[in-house]
């Protein structure tokens, strides 16, 4: 998709959004501008031939793209060592390179950059190294290449820190291995390694995937007994756990008590996403009404996902109304409508057969 078309696109799209009328048809087209714009790649800049390269070299990283292939980072950091830059390559600046890569799902790169630290250059590795790289062979190679380069950490190193092993019961829970899981969890505890909220989060995280309410809650009333500190998550999970279980009066508990749990004040639009959630899955769209309003209040930046989902409530029972004049509220307050949004009053028109329908979405 070229840069150009991008911006016609944004434009049209634009000017259909102030007008406030659609119908179907410029609703599908609407949609298919808002998929490719999300599939746009970062670009590479062009290099004139013979002048020498000035970009970072996190950033040249992060600019090979997805379909780089196998190599091409270890070429990039050879070109960096060529460039008489290989002074300038800190340990410590590698490593944030490979974290800022596995934050964008580069995992194949950001593993090639770590083995280049140890196999070529000979760099040192900490605990937070280790740790990284682990997660790294587990999300690129699978949970036995992972538990191999455990087991081949000196024991003086992984055995002295809660890092690697929080690293390793990390890729159980993601692999779904409660067994596994819970066995280093208990090997931490005989280590007199300390907990932390990750660790317990993600083992928490893995209870909950697996239907397991009760161990949901009691690892979230250890943690509270060993001091460890709660926080969104912590109890985002548990209102899921609650929700999952039909408990909605313990579902409002948990999110009006964070304060007085010693979470962290931060009501974040996560957090009444997640209360949102919880409600629309019980069907109670008087009560996401009220959280919808609290939150209309307090938020500092507009998340559309939110209004998302109190539209689908009001489609789902019949309000289109209401879901129309969510939108115009919206509109009103300066926020945006996404995607998600298209695709729900298109499938609700479509729903009623409605193909020549005309409809402001403002």
């Amino acid at each position: 998709m070229a840069e150009n078309e991008l911006k016609d696109d944004g434009v049209r799209l634009q000017n259909r959004w102030k007008t406030g009328h659609w119908d179907m048809k410029e609703l599908d087209a609407s949609m298919n501008m808002l998929q490719r714009a999300t599939e746009a790649v970062a670009p590479h800049a062009a290099r004139a031939k013979g002048k020498k390269d000035k970009r970072p070299l996190g950033r040249r990283l992060l600019e090979l793209g997805d379909a780089a292939g196998e190599g091409s980072v270890s070429r990039v950091l050879d070109e960096w060592v060529r460039e008489g830059r290989e002074e300038a390559i800190a340990a410590a600046d590698l490593a944030k390179c490979a974290r800022d890569l596995h934050k964008v799902k580069r995992d194949a790169h950001a593993l090639e950059l770590m083995d280049w630290m140890v196999n070529t250059k000979g760099m040192s590795m900490t605990y937070a190294r280790y740790a990284l790289h682990l997660e790294l062979l587990y999300s690129v190679y699978g949970i036995e290449a992972a538990e191999e380069y455990f087991s081949g950490i000196p024991s003086f190193t992984r055995d002295q820190n809660h890092r690697t092993y929080g690293a390793l019961l990390n890729c159980y829970c993601s692999a779904k291995m409660e067994e596994k899981a819970t066995n280093i969890y208990r090997r931490m505890d005989e280590l007199g390694i300390p907990s932390s909220t990750k660790l317990m989060n993600n083992l928490m995280g893995l209870y909950l995937e697996l239907g397991q309410h009760s161990k949901v809650a009691n690892l979230f009333d250890e943690m509270k007994e060993r001091n460890v500190q709660l926080d969104e998550l912590t109890c985002c999970i548990l209102m899921r756990s609650h929700a999952a279980l039909n408990k909605i009066d313990a579902v409002k508990e948990t999110f009006y008590n964070m304060s007085l749990l010693d979470v962290p004040e931060r009501w974040t639009n996560f957090s009444y996403l997640l209360m949102l959630q919880c409600l629309h899955k019980l069907g109670d769209t008087d009560r996401m009404k009220e959280i919808y309003k609290e939150w209309e209040y307090r938020y500092e930046n507009y998340d559309p996902r939110l209004t998302n989902i109190l539209t689908r409530a009001h489609l789902r029972n019949g309000m289109t109304n209401e879901a129309e004049l969510l939108w115009e509220k919206v509109k009103e307050r300066g926020g945006d409508f996404d995607f998600e949004t298209c695709k729900l009053f298109r499938e609700h028109y479509l729903g009623k057969g409605g193909q020549d329908l005309r409809f402001e979405m403002g």
